[in-house]
């Protein structure tokens, strides 16, 4: 790193810390703080909930799973982008808006009481904090091998940037880190396309990557050919998995559903969360192939996660560098602050005050919400050896996700679109949970009990999902089913900034499919 380089560094992250505390210092109300006054329109919010999604992590571990598996594996990550936001804001999240709800745990409550609103928070906090954990270690990476920072030294650095931007986050709540994510995208896009772009140049240009990424495709790495694999399914089995899994993202990650809680129309948030999709999966393109196309330059990395770090040293000229990696803090402060404030919000709306303090001042909670933020990202930190022992952050990643989060997902979906008995997301919940942990336990102790098609991450999403849909329907034959549809409490809200009628160019569905086609096309074409 040149003086140069830092100065760029140091100059964008000053940038963004003073834009976060001028516009902290304008969030005086706890409406402001949870959804952000419910006055954002989609642009604002798309952009928010891309810079949560494209985290520092995400960077570093899915490039170093891509250059263990090859370019095929983020199609699934793709796919999932978009077919995540239009479920979730199409089918999930409008109608939990309409009924007036600051946390998408609120809606369990509704439809099968309180005590699956607590398992979900719990179940959040652990799904979500584990990701800042994911993030500090690739920020260590980075700093240590890119940037030549002592050990000791960077994570001290790590641990600062994250408390710091938990601080502002904490004071400004949604209506501040919103905004701030706004720039935060514009700095994370610039280093995405120019490390992209210099990598193009350094593989050959389109001839050089065309060919590198046909060698991929066709499950042939230009410097391990030969190499056994250790995936034996079929490849539509893992693309369902991730599908699945980033689907779930959407539906049970309030870090989300926060952002799209804090539009001003239910337009605003289809179209928001379309834009979210989008980017997202173009994300994955330009900033998840370069692990694949370094194979052939660094074939025999001890750690598959060091690719990343190693190609900024490596490619990047002085100034470039800088730029870069000031994109790289940027990924890793949106998702800070927004998983921080997220997981705040439901700790203290549906823990704190549901169950612990009720009926105090809102100043009180919102001074509880600030505490619980910082909070949330220091203790996030306790991941941070676990994901260091697991062969790539992806694979703890998925290891632990696939326990509780998608059983969650199934019992959002399930209570919102069938009429299963009140009580059966207990069956669901534990039904899912008990085959993810049997499935760690015996992956990692006992490798040969299971067959592949049972035990492995990918189809793991697709098991714990049946299998808790199963057990949530057993359950209702046993208990007997609603009567009725559950109905939510209905609000005055605002569906359209048109008024009645939307324009036939602005209608979301048309944008959804045409978002999906496109989809589909670049994963046939690219990656298939």
């Amino acid at each position: 790193m040149t003086t140069l380089d830092w100065a760029i560094v140091a100059g964008l992250n000053l940038l963004v810390f003073g834009f976060a505390a001028w516009r902290a210092r304008q969030t005086r109300t706890g409406e402001e703080w949870f959804v952000g006054g419910r006055a954002l329109p989609f642009w604002v919010v798309g952009l928010s909930m891309f810079a949560t999604s494209a985290d520092g992590g995400e960077y570093v571990s899915v490039n170093g799973q891509t250059y263990e598996y090859g370019i095929a594996i983020i199609a699934g990550l793709m796919l999932g982008a978009v077919v995540g936001a239009i479920v979730s804001s199409f089918w999930v999240a409008p109608r939990m808006y309409r009924a007036g709800h600051f946390t998408n745990t609120e809606y369990l409550e509704t439809r099968y009481g309180p005590a699956a609103r607590v398992v979900s928070v719990l179940v959040q906090l652990q799904y979500r904090s584990s990701v800042v954990g994911t993030i500090a270690v690739s920020l260590h990476l980075v700093l240590t091998m890119a940037m030549d920072v002592p050990p000791a030294t960077a994570w001290a650095v790590v641990l600062a940037l994250a408390l710091a931007t938990a601080a502002y986050a904490a004071w400004g709540g949604l209506k501040t880190v919103a905004a701030t994510d706004v720039l935060l995208s514009a700095i994370m896009v610039t280093g995405m396309v120019v490390m992209w772009v210099v990598m193009w140049q350094k593989v050959g240009g389109w001839d050089g990557m065309e060919r590198l990424l046909h060698e991929q495709a066709a499950g042939r790495p230009p410097a391990r050919a030969g190499e056994p694999s250790d995936r034996v399914l079929h490849p539509v089995v893992v693309l369902l998995g991730m599908v699945f899994v980033v689907t779930g993202y959407f539906v049970s990650n309030h870090a989300q559903t926060m952002k799209m809680f804090g539009v001003r129309s239910v337009w605003d948030m289809k179209m928001g969360a379309l834009l979210a999709g989008g980017l997202i999966a173009m994300g994955f393109l330009l900033g998840g192939t370069l692990g694949a196309l370094a194979r052939e330059m660094y074939p025999t990395l001890e750690r598959a996660d060091h690719i990343y770090p190693t190609l900024l040293k490596a490619i990047l000229m002085p100034g470039l560098l800088g730029l870069v990696v000031a994109g790289l803090l940027a990924a890793s402060i949106s998702t800070f602050e927004g998983i921080g404030t997220a997981m705040a919000a439901l700790f203290t709306r549906d823990l704190y005050q549901r169950v612990l303090v009720r009926d105090a001042t809102e100043s009180h909670y919102l001074k509880v919400t600030r505490v619980a933020t910082l909070g949330v990202v220091a203790l996030s930190f306790v991941y941070v050896p676990f994901i260091l022992a697991d062969k790539t952050m992806v694979n703890f990643f998925i290891s632990i996700t696939s326990v509780f989060v998608t059983p969650l997902t199934v019992v959002y979906l399930m209570g919102m679109y069938t009429r299963v008995n009140r009580r059966s997301w207990i069956a669901g919940m534990i039904a899912g949970a008990t085959y993810g942990i049997a499935r760690i336990i015996c992956t990692k102790y006992y490798p040969d009990l299971l067959p592949q098609w049972l035990a492995d991450s990918y189809v793991a999403y697709l098991w714990a999902a049946g299998i808790t849909t199963a057990a949530m329907i057993l359950a209702s034959c046993a208990w007997g089913w609603e009567t009725k549809a559950e109905e939510l409490a209905q609000h005055d809200v605002r569906e359209s900034p048109f008024g009645k009628h939307v324009p036939g160019w602005a209608q979301p569905g048309i944008w959804a499919v045409t978002l999906l086609a496109a989809m589909l096309l670049i994963i046939a074409l690219v990656m298939w």
